[in-house]
């Protein structure tokens, strides 16, 4: 797998429904195939909130997630297979991706840090450097990231673990919230659930444990 995919996926659509995208800290290379037309590509971009996409009957979607802070360059229309959609080249897709080695070396820092400073004294670089290498090349906020990471790997433990609801406070403090309030206002805000939803199990739990940025 090379150093800039993080994922692959695929979905084929049953029925007409809408799914839910929840902020990974990736984008995707998506090679979409609507029943009865010509495939195309298109990259996405960061999300901020949780989306609903909408998807018909038979819709067809290969998906290439890649890894934080990973960019997309050029034009993607001329990378479309021509016929079906499973005939999408990953090594010719990589043509038209970008990376930075200090950006990666910054998220990293920033998946566990406290603050920004901390994880500046990690990556080896100043705390204005570190902000001006993310905000350039990923164009998000440290604090954005550090925020994303904590409630993913939260929903990601919660979902896995089924906590009871007298452990969801310990929870937020073992994660960094300040309170269980506070857990609940980051849940709500990044993923449109409570602590409590995830940890009942909610439909799209699974998806809260995908691959992303945690």
């Amino acid at each position: 797998m090379s150093s800039l995919l993080l994922d692959g996926w695929s979905f084929t659509a049953g029925t007409a429904e809408w799914t839910t995208v929840f902020p990974d800290g990736c984008r995707d290379l998506v090679v979409c195939q609507p029943r009865g037309a010509a495939p195309f590509i298109f990259a996405t971009e960061l999300d901020d909130i949780p989306r609903r996409v909408a998807v018909e009957p038979g819709d067809r979607f290969i998906g290439f997630r890649l890894r934080p802070g990973v960019g997309v360059k050029g034009n993607l229309s001329r990378l479309a297979p021509r016929d079906s959609a499973e005939e999408v080249d990953w090594a010719v897709l990589q043509d038209v991706l970008i990376e930075c080695p200090q950006v990666r070396d910054a998220l990293t820092a920033l998946k566990h840090a406290a603050s920004t400073s901390e994880a500046a004294r990690r990556a080896g670089v100043s705390t204005r450097t570190l902000q001006r290498l993310v905000v350039t090349g990923t164009g998000r906020a440290p604090s954005w990231w550090r925020r994303l990471a904590r409630v993913r790997r939260s929903a990601a433990l919660l979902a896995a673990t089924g906590a009871t609801q007298a452990e969801l406070a310990d929870a937020a403090i073992d994660a960094g919230f300040s309170d269980q309030a506070h857990m609940t206002r980051e849940f709500r805000r990044w993923l449109g659930v409570t602590p409590g939803q995830v940890r009942r199990g909610v439909p799209f739990a699974d998806v809260l444990q995908a691959k992303g940025y945690q």
